[in-house]
């Protein structure tokens, strides 16, 4: 009998009890820079959890400045309190635009563009039309307060740069909703943290990006994730012991 309520507890401890919030956002074009780009930066194909919880910071009026003794008001602090999922809505398409960057810093006169000046034209990557939902899970009151900001931001939210206004369309809003550590096979069409696809192809993607920032926006920790260029077609994984949840008759990985 011992034997039993022990394992009991144990599986009890794979799953968690917590609130769910999904979103779909889009813009006309986004742009997430590469870290290894300079020159000419490339953009990844998704918004890293980095640029997610930023967006989340700005619907939330969180500071973008590092506030010495008080860090639950800059919006690293979200990185302790939401798990993220990502879906690829659109297939990715990408282009590239001239841009000429100025600097705000330096207190210098804005001269004419003359040919063979510094202000030569960059050629940026950028998506075309993306659009994503994205599927927050935290605690309540976090949430909520992201669910009665959605509609009104405190901060306009954009898809990496200032240029590229988004579009915010609140999906659900889920209480207690379970957090499975899965490990059989599961079919999904979000994008895939840490675990290896089954079905190897070529439009199955493996890159690593930025996972989480401190609040002097200095990375601290990097991420493999995977996904498919075809949003069609899903990803077959075997779970690797990584928390998920079911949501629309789907699994979607937490990252």
């Amino acid at each position: 009998i011992r034997l039993k309520k022990l394992k009991l507890k144990c599986s009890t401890l794979k799953s968690d009890i917590m609130d769910l919030l999904a979103f779909n956002v889009n813009s006309q074009f986004a742009h997430f820079r590469r870290i290894y780009t300079t020159t000419s930066p490339l953009t990844y194909s998704f918004p890293p959890k980095t640029a997610v919880i930023g967006m989340i910071g700005a619907i939330l009026g969180y500071s973008n400045e590092t506030l010495l003794g008080n860090r639950n008001e800059h919006y690293s602090s979200l990185f302790d309190k939401i798990k993220i999922g990502i879906k690829i809505k659109k297939k990715i398409k990408t282009m590239r635009i001239g841009v000429r960057y100025i600097s705000s810093k330096k207190k210098t006169p804005i001269i004419p563009f003359t040919r063979g000046s510094s202000r030569n034209p960059i050629p940026l990557e950028v998506l075309v039309n993306p659009s994503y939902d994205i599927v927050l899970i935290g605690d309540r009151e976090t949430l909520r307060r992201v669910w009665d900001k959605l509609k009104c931001p405190f901060y306009t939210p954009y898809l990496g740069l200032s240029e590229f206004i988004a579009t915010i369309k609140p999906i659900k809003f889920i209480k207690d909703i379970t957090v499975k550590r899965n490990s059989g096979l599961i079919r999904t069409h979000y994008v895939v943290p840490d675990c290896k696809p089954e079905n190897i192809s070529q439009d199955i993607i493996g890159i690593r990006v930025p996972n989480k920032v401190d609040a002097k926006h200095k990375i601290t920790e990097y991420k493999m994730i995977f996904y498919n260029k075809d949003p069609d077609k899903c990803i077959e994984i075997n779970a690797c012991d990584i928390g998920s949840v079911l949501f629309e008759n789907e699994w979607v990985p937490l990252f």
